[in-house]
């Protein structure tokens, strides 16, 4: 009976800290939803972005919008730190 009761209290415990931690957003509605209402996927291409509407969780098939992201800058490697010269001590 001790473990039965336990296994309830930590079930309920645990059901009570899962429900604090969905986030939710607006919808046209005004019932709050769990699924946001954009997502941003990489795109197909090199260097971009597809951005995806939903309506009440279900994603649309193409992307509204694309964004082009710049290009990552190089690391400086080693003929960079070669040239770097560092006062005398």
């Amino acid at each position: 009976m001790k473990t039965q009761i336990l296994t309830l209290v930590s079930f309920l415990f645990y059901l009570t800290l899962s429900a604090q931690t969905y986030q939710k957003y607006p919808t046209q509605n005004g019932i709050p939803s769990i699924f946001p209402s954009t997502v941003i996927k990489p795109g197909t291409a090199p260097n971009t972005l597809n951005v995806y509407q939903n309506k009440n969780g279900i994603p649309e098939i193409l992307p509204s919008q694309t964004i082009k992201v710049m290009e990552p800058r190089k690391s400086m490697g080693r003929n960079m730190a070669s040239r770097i010269s560092y006062p005398p001590r």
